[in-house]
């Protein structure tokens, strides 16, 4: 574990950065995210919680160091749950008869991994992204893919073969 030295940025102003970088639509790595950052506007740095610097008095953005850091440190689970939560604040109850779309892909850069999430049609809310076992590797108990996510009694649509059934089904 690090001391105080060296660390200036919450996490708050870090995963403040991470989130908004995703919810504009970059799509790379923590350097795309690194420079959308620099990108940012001193009152949208101060909202997003980054650390002022007391002898400038500008906000800094995180680095494309702490960036990757933060990425391999952060609880995923307990991230998720915490934006879900938000989301949901921000959205109201959930719609029980919207179509839900499952969608996997392959992490390139992390082995394989398998990631599928649900996300609803109309109302673009995310229920959910859960690491699955490649295809040849599932057994029937592993479908669907988002246990936790609350979909159950839902209708979804994935591809033909990642649940038997076809492509539109009841979770």
């Amino acid at each position: 574990a690090r001391g105080r030295k060296g660390r200036r940025l919450g996490w708050g102003g870090v995963l403040g950065v991470l989130s908004l970088a995703k919810l504009a639509g970059v799509a790379g790595c923590q350097r795309d995210i690194a420079r959308f950052a620099q990108r940012l506007t001193q009152p949208q740095r101060r909202q997003l919680g980054c650390w002022r610097n007391p002898d400038t008095g500008r906000f800094e953005v995180p680095s494309q160091s702490t960036i990757f850091r933060a990425l391999t440190q952060v609880d995923y689970l307990r991230f998720e749950k915490v934006v879900l939560d938000w989301q949901n604040a921000w959205l109201g109850p959930a719609d029980p008869q919207e179509l839900v779309v499952l969608d996997g892909k392959s992490l390139l850069n992390a082995g394989h991994q398998i990631m599928v999430n649900a996300i609803g049609i109309k109302s673009g809310r995310v229920y959910g992204v859960e690491p699955v076992r490649p295809k040849d590797q599932l057994e029937p108990e592993d479908r669907p893919a988002i246990p936790q996510s609350g979909l159950y009694g839902c209708v979804y649509s994935g591809k033909p073969d990642f649940r038997p059934g076809g492509v539109a089904s009841w979770l």
